[in-house]
């Protein structure tokens, strides 16, 4: 029983076309955990200066309040 050869491209692409989607969605996912990333790294560098601020407004206070 020979394939036709329009039945046997058809395959290849609707292969390729699945295989392009699951990259896609694995990218997606991984740009998802950068972001995520990136956010962590971002809001413990605004903790970080925010605690520094509050450290340096509270040098001049009396003793009993430091």
């Amino acid at each position: 029983m020979e394939v036709p050869a329009a039945v046997f491209f058809t395959i290849l692409l609707a292969l390729s076309v699945v295989r392009h989607l699951a990259a896609a969605t694995s990218f997606d996912y991984k740009r998802r955990q950068w972001k995520a990333e990136i956010a962590k790294v971002f809001n413990a560098r605004e903790a970080m200066r925010e605690a520094s601020i509050l450290s340096r407004s509270t040098r001049f206070l009396p003793g009993f309040l430091n």
